[in-house]
């Protein structure tokens, strides 16, 4: 079919400089005549295709072991000892002139197309997510095992296309090695670097924007954590950093997490704020701590109420659990500048107390939601910090621009009688501590008891708030301010309403799989759309079928619209547009 003359043209698309030759996105792609033992050493790594357990069987893992030699395949033996079908293995390249060789199971795989395309994108990924620049491929698959050299070539050059296209931060060349003997290889891969593949990737494109519903850019959004603090302290045998962070906990890398999301039976049962103070201090603290493994970092789950007071039992325990780097979110309901000059005292007393222990906390990274309130914790430490009077001298490495935050407000009386009544008036205008119990059934129960913990940590780091789930029960209490319980409210309300688009969005691939399927069409690519809008087609077809006035429609929120007369659908803002197609469910 004709693309429209209104097609948005696509952004970077490869200039050509040769015939064995195109740039994408300086990412050069490139015909090499050789062998892959010998030419393809001049990049970082050769990828190489060979049999589980049989290192050196197959053309291209036998040239590579005969310029290897016995030492090659001895390390073949060790590291590929485990290696899966759907993996990639990776040795070193020592032995026959190159950085990393790169094994792929091909001789033991189903030997399609598709899982040899998918095992070069892994290739690609793993070289330029390791700083590799350069990469070398031989023609796998076109010998004894039979695959059409046209689609191998074809399938190669798109892989290495659409990962050019995706802007990439190390990998530059892509090389096909290809013996100069085999002239139908060579062409075969010539035809790919042609015109004809470029006309693919353009009509890949125009599948993408037309096939696609529109991106939700707040659903998609991804939290941002940001270092606004960093201070080091050379006094140990190992340097020790105290960082400040805003953002959500979970975005920090550490070995551990302490989560003070999870109170007590105690607290859960307490719902006045001043109640809470009889139950606060260093024991208490020791009484509620637990460990949970639940991911690559430890939580360790604590009543927050006393957690201050007992932040030196928290350090032990984590010493005993061999944590070297600490996620901390804010420790107390009410942090102030003396719960800060408390905490700066107590990481320092630890640091004297194991001064020369390498294997000790050398990391404490605190994380704060609010952007008012993370400034105002980093400004406090960093103050401590520059306090003479500590044991330890610290250096500031990103210091935190508001040095001078807050607001002094001195009052002035005759008597103390009229002062008190100041504060009391002030004491009963200020934010009052509560408790709300809401319920949404859907939701909450969706939530798996793994994923509970990262949503109280990043309620309790975005507002300031303890979230707490009732057991059995599908409501659950949130603790803290007023104006935070509103905050977090809202919050709950938003991850509801995504949760149940998500659960229609199911709902309607459920039956869109059992309803007639609509396919986009460009000359001889067929795509099938995404379940959503191939919901919204047929619904508006069935319609249209009725009443053929009803034949040009908006679907996907007005960002396309379908024109069943002349069966074509155009995104507006893009202006892209292509034909449509219907075939009958089974």
């Amino acid at each position: 079919e004709k693309i429209s003359s209104a097609t948005t043209p696509v952004k970077a698309l490869p200039s050509q400089l040769a015939k064995d030759q195109r740039i994408v996105n300086n990412v050069v792609i490139k015909l090499v005549k050789g062998s892959i033992e010998k030419e393809g050493t001049d990049c970082d790594v050769i990828v190489n295709s060979i049999k589980l357990q049989r290192y050196q069987e197959g053309t291209i893992a036998a040239a590579i072991y005969k310029a290897g030699g016995y030492a090659y395949l001895q390390e073949c033996s060790s590291k590929l000892q485990g290696l899966n079908v759907g993996e990639i293995g990776c040795t070193d390249g020592r032995f026959i002139g190159c950085k990393n060789i790169y094994h792929i199971p091909f001789l033991s795989s189903d030997q399609s197309l598709t899982w040899l395309g998918n095992r070069f994108k892994d290739c690609l990924n793993q070289a330029d997510r390791t700083g590799m620049l350069s990469i070398a491929v031989p023609t796998i698959g076109t010998g004894k095992i039979g695959l059409n050299v046209d689609e191998v070539a074809k399938k190669m050059f798109q892989v290495a296309l659409i990962f050019a296209q995706q802007g990439r931060k190390n990998l530059q060349k892509i090389h096909f090695i290809i013996y100069p003997s085999d002239i139908k290889s060579y062409t075969a891969f010539q035809q790919a670097l042609s015109g004809t593949s470029m006309n693919w990737y353009t009509n890949q494109r125009i599948v993408q924007i037309l096939a696609n519903p529109a991106s939700n850019d707040e659903l998609d959004r991804k939290s941002d954590c940001q270092l606004i603090f960093k201070a080091q302290c050379k006094a140990t045998k190992v340097p020790v950093d105290i960082q400040v962070f805003r953002g959500m906990i979970n975005d920090v890398k550490a070995d551990a997490i302490i989560d003070i999301t999870a109170l007590c039976f105690k607290h859960t049962s307490t719902n006045n704020h001043m109640d809470f103070n009889q139950y606060t201090d260093a024991k208490h603290t020791q009484q509620t701590l637990r460990y949970l493994n639940l991911s690559n970092q430890g939580i360790y789950q604590v009543c927050p109420y006393g957690c201050l007071a007992g932040f030196s039992s928290l350090l032990a325990r984590l010493l005993a659990g061999g944590v070297k780097s600490v996620a901390i979110p804010l420790l107390d309901i009410e942090m102030n500048k003396k719960s800060i000059d408390f905490l700066v005292d107590s990481i320092e007393f630890f640091m004297i107390r194991h001064r020369k222990d390498s294997n000790c906390i050398n990391c404490f990274n605190f994380i704060i939601g609010y952007q008012d309130r993370s400034t105002e914790i980093a400004t406090w430490i960093q103050v401590k910090l520059s306090n003479k009077k500590l044991k330890y001298s610290w250096t500031v490495l990103q210091p935190v621009s508001a040095l001078n935050f807050g607001i002094n407000v001195y009052f002035v009386a005759n008597d103390k009688s009229a002062i008190a009544n100041i504060k009391k008036s002030m004491l009963t205008s200020n934010n009052a501590w509560a408790h709300y119990e809401m319920a949404d059934d859907d939701f909450f129960n969706s939530i798996e008891p793994r994923k509970w913990s990262n949503l109280a940590l990043n309620i309790w780091s975005e507002y300031n708030t303890v979230v707490v789930s009732q057991g059995k029960s599908t409501s659950v209490s949130i603790f803290g301010y007023e104006t935070d319980i509103t905050n977090t409210v809202s919050y709950v309300h938003k991850l509801s309403k995504t949760y149940l688009e998500e659960k229609a969005h199911k709902e309607v691939q459920q039956f869109a799989a059992e309803a007639a399927q609509w396919y986009i069409v460009i000359g001889s690519l067929k795509e099938k759309f995404e379940s959503k809008l191939n919901y919204e087609i047929e619904k508006n077809y069935n319609i249209y079928s009725k009443d053929k006035t009803k034949k040009i429609v908006p679907i996907d929120s007005n960002a396309k619209v379908v024109d069943f007369g002349s069966m074509k659908i155009k995104d507006i803002a893009k202006g892209v547009e292509s034909s449509i197609s219907k075939s009958s469910g089974q």
